[in-house]
């Protein structure tokens, strides 16, 4: 949670109060993951409180902080990722292994992951598992809107861009909404973190309803957060079938293509 997100500390509480109400919530909810801020701000409250801390990290440095801070588990999410990405533009195949090499505590992957073949190469690249956001949005569990998920089924992997967002820089599909906000931040001078500051592209982002995709399927012009990795995604499973498949698809390919390669 990002310290610019203003209802960081009210969701902190109401997760803490949640669980001490609730004795099924508390028997479920053992994890809370963090991103796009200090791991300093709420790591300790909610370890006290007895919960698994995993935080998203976008580089060495971070992870190292993270560790520092007692977080239990990092996620190092390369720049092929939806949504909150890195102002440095380092890719999910390096970042991985060089925090692999960073830190003591357990490592997972995001970025451009999605299937078993994907699963196979984070776990050659030194991650104990893999962390989704763009394939589990195209599941039919997912709560985002219909016209959301189809969105996502039909982009490619050119179909998105980095623009700006709320505390950053986000991944976004190319849309009416993407190239708006682009016309504008050619209008100002400066770098792109010198743009993202500037009062008159705070306004445009403001403006925005992001409700208008996630909830009501408005996918022309309002932000679409999606991973590169969409290009890979055809289908629309259950949770259950999707899990399933990926750990099949993988064992298959550990257990009969990799070792055929070796014996």
């Amino acid at each position: 949670m990002a310290r610019e997100q203003p209802d960081a500390p009210y969701l902190i509480d109401a997760i803490i109060e949640e669980t001490e109400k609730d004795p099924k919530l508390a028997k479920n909810l053992k994890v809370v993951v963090t991103s796009a801020g200090s791991p300093n701000l709420y790591t300790q409250r909610l370890k006290e409180a007895g919960f698994v801390i995993v935080h998203v990290v976008p580089s060495v440095y971070h992870a190292q902080k993270s560790e520092k801070a007692g977080v239990d588990a990092v996620v190092a999410s390369g720049h092929e990722a939806g949504g909150h990405v890195a102002w440095d533009p380092v890719h999910t195949s390096v970042l991985t292994p060089a925090v692999r090499k960073a830190v003591k505590i357990p490592v997972l992957s995001a970025g451009g992951w999605c299937d078993g073949k994907g699963l196979v190469a984070a776990l050659a690249l030194g991650a104990g598992a893999i962390y989704m956001g763009t394939r589990f949005i195209a599941t039919k569990e997912s709560d985002f809107a219909l016209g959301y998920k189809e969105a996502v089924i039909r982009g490619k992997e050119r179909d998105t861009t980095v623009t700006v967002g709320s505390f950053g820089p986000i991944r976004v599909l190319k849309n009416e909404y993407a190239a708006n906000l682009q016309r504008l931040l050619d209008s100002v001078t400066g770098s792109f973190q010198e743009k993202f500051e500037n009062p008159k592209i705070a306004d445009a982002k403001t403006n925005i309803s992001w409700a208008d995709s996630y909830k009501h399927g408005k996918t022309e012009n309002a932000p679409v957060l999606s991973g590169e990795v969409q290009t890979l995604i055809d289908d629309l499973p259950t949770v259950k079938d999707l899990i399933d498949g990926i750990v099949n698809e993988a064992e298959e390919i550990i257990t009969k293509k990799l070792s055929s390669l070796v014996a």
